[in-house]
């Protein structure tokens, strides 16, 4: 089952989706960042059931995040990543390249972030339009064997523009998942370093008074920085915290070592 409550795992509403899924469909899917963690929840479930190809439009593929949803679920990691086929466009026309290089397969397509590569402002809709329909006409080619899903975030540009090339791949689709789909899909900062602290229980446990006490004073650090650890969502939940942690200890050295200076220079002088 696959679960989105830290980073990709499993939760029931993904294994639905797969199991629902044949050839024939084109699934569109509509979320903040193209539903980064559900989409990469569905490679890896993919990756369990045969394979997929993934087309990634917004560079949202994370092979490592994957390879963490994997790793308790197989015992052959490499040869389980090893069905899951990546290719990245950085344009729009890469885009429409890759999907006529695709060959048609038994495999599901999976199409990160589409039109990211389509917010271009030096090229003009009417182009982006026309380009876009050539991606649409590939799609369908490869949904006649697989099922094909396609996530969309909201526009960083040009929202206007992106509405019309969005109106056309909903036109396409045979059915749409809206953000929500599957209920609370991100983790708060605070959910994030509470989950960090239940990894370390263990290792809180066998510490010494005073080093629990250290222990205590990193967290309380962390939580500094709880607007940059829900930013940093390449990274592992535990990454972030400990990079929070990291960051303060740093500043903490910077200023023993003004501190340090300073003393110096009196001294010397």
């Amino acid at each position: 089952m696959l679960d989105f409550r830290t980073k990709v795992r499993y939760s029931s509403p993904m294994t639905d989706l797969f199991s629902a899924l044949k050839p024939g469909d084109l699934v569109l899917h509509l979320a903040p960042h193209a539903g980064r963690q559900e989409m990469l929840a569905l490679a890896a479930y993919c990756a369990l059931q045969g394979g997929a190809v993934v087309l990634d439009g917004g560079n949202r593929f994370n092979a490592y995040e994957v390879a963490y949803a994997l790793r308790r679920r197989t015992a052959n990691l490499r040869q389980v990543l090893d069905r899951i086929l990546v290719a990245r466009a950085f344009t729009c026309y890469q885009l429409v390249t890759l999907c006529q290089q695709t060959p048609v397969g038994d495999k599901p397509c999976l199409v990160l972030d589409m039109l990211d590569t389509f917010e271009a402002e030096d090229i003009d809709l009417g182009e982006r339009m026309r380009v876009l329909r050539l991606c649409l006409g590939q799609l369908e080619r490869l949904r006649q064997e697989a099922p094909v899903v396609v996530s969309l975030a909201t526009p960083k540009v040009e929202p206007q523009a992106w509405e019309q090339m969005a109106l056309l791949v909903r036109r396409a689709a045979s059915g749409i998942l809206e953000e929500g789909f599957m209920g609370k899909t991100i983790p708060t900062s605070n959910d994030i370093i509470r989950e960090t602290e239940a990894i370390l229980s263990k290792f809180w446990r066998v510490l010494q008074p005073e080093e629990k006490e250290m222990l205590k004073s990193l967290f309380a650090k962390a939580k500094k920085h709880v607007a940059a650890i829900s930013e940093a969502n390449h990274l592992l939940p535990f990454e972030t915290v400990q990079q929070a942690m990291l960051l303060e200890q740093e500043k903490e050295i910077a200023a023993l070592k003004e501190q340090m200076e300073e003393l110096k220079s009196r001294l010397d002088g």
